[in-house]
């Protein structure tokens, strides 16, 4: 991920309304270039396709293919992506697996904005 210009975040969500805001609140800032997908299986063509992602918001409960399988997919294609995880419900086991598959952090949703961006600004930081 270069240091100059916006970063890319690519947001990961199926549930609609949390898309809309996260697009809403990341595209507020020129600090970032907002792309989102609803499904697992269309960030993985996204992915793909070779667009650059540096921050990816991911939620773990997509149709199809599910938010591990697609943490995996770019933890391949793009290692140096940060990847923050979203989820309905907190579940140890997942968050662990999430993390341990190079995740940055897990986040409840719905996420706290501010908190979010935090994450995001120290996902920048250490890139």
């Amino acid at each position: 991920m270069s240091s100059t210009g916006p970063t890319p975040i690519l947001i990961v969500e199926d549930e609609e309304e949390i898309r809309r805001i996260l697009i809403e609140f990341f595209t507020g800032n020129d600090d970032y270039h907002v792309s989102s997908v609803p499904t697992g299986t269309d960030a993985v063509t996204f992915i793909d396709q070779g667009h650059d992602i540096g921050i990816v918001l991911l939620d773990i409960t997509l149709p199809g293919m599910n938010g591990i399988e697609v943490l995996k997919h770019i933890k391949l294609r793009h290692p140096n992506a940060a990847v923050i995880v979203l989820t309905s419900v907190m579940d140890k086991d997942i968050a662990r697996q999430a993390v341990g598959l190079g995740a940055f952090d897990y986040v409840i949703k719905p996420p706290d904005l501010h908190y979010l961006e935090s994450l995001v600004r120290a996902c920048k930081l250490l890139r």
